[in-house]
Order: structure tokens, then sequence, then C-alpha cells
């Protein structure tokens, strides 16, 4: 009986707020890609939950930027000029409580590959 009480009260996974494109999300990935000629580009969103509180969170990674810096203060300004534009893309922006920049930057020589990456956090006022 417990098992089953716990079963019917136990976490249910939070239902992430999908993005809702104005216009076809093939162009805005384009346009993410051609802002450091990165090799590919991705939106995703997920929702996180602790303590009854649930995170909306919109995601943009962008893969293999040509000639990326490893200044922190321009790689901050490159994700917020990424993610203004998926912001003007989207009419739902406003269900999103955090906004992310996901830099990665992969190479391989041989069997060995190697990984670099690194995160940006927003809120929506600083994109505004």
């Amino acid at each position: 009986m417990i098992g089953i009480l716990f079963a019917t009260q136990g976490c249910s996974l939070p239902e992430a707020k999908q993005a809702k494109f104005q216009k076809d999300s093939e162009v805005v990935i384009d346009e993410l890609k051609s802002l450091n000629d990165f090799e590919n580009a991705g939106i995703k969103w997920s929702a996180r939950s602790f303590d009854n509180n649930t995170t909306n969170i919109l995601t943009v990674q962008l893969l293999n930027g040509k000639d990326l810096t490893d200044n922190e203060t321009e790689l901050r300004n490159l994700g917020k000029a990424a993610l203004t534009i998926v912001n003007h893309s989207i009419e739902n922006e406003s269900d999103y409580d955090k906004f992310e920049v996901v830099f990665v930057q992969n190479s391989s020589t041989g069997p060995v590959t190697t990984a670099f990456t690194k995160s940006f956090e927003y809120s929506l006022d600083e994109l505004r």
C-alpha cells in the first residue's frame, strides 16, 4: 500500500514550455550560425523543478565558432546577441525564467577529441 501511495504522490517531471517561433526556426538557426561562422547552432527548452518551484530555461548552443575568443566579456556579449536574435524570433520569451548560451568548441586529432564548453546565463531584463 505504501508503494502505491508513494507512486501516486511521487515527483512528476515539469513540462517544459516550448518556444513559439514567429518565423521559420531554420532561418533563426542560420542567423545564429552567422554570428561567428559557427559550424552549427541549436535552440532547446527545458524545465527544472526543485522544492515545488519550476524554472523554465531557454538554451542556445553554438558549436565550433571560427576564431572564437576566450575573452569572457566578449563571449558574454556574443551570447547576449545570440539570445537577442532568438527572443526577437519567438512570441513567448516571457515564459522563460532563465536564458542560457553554451559555447562548444570541439577538435579532433586522430582518435583524440578535445572539447571546450563555456556557458553564460541571462535574465529577460538583461536581454531587453
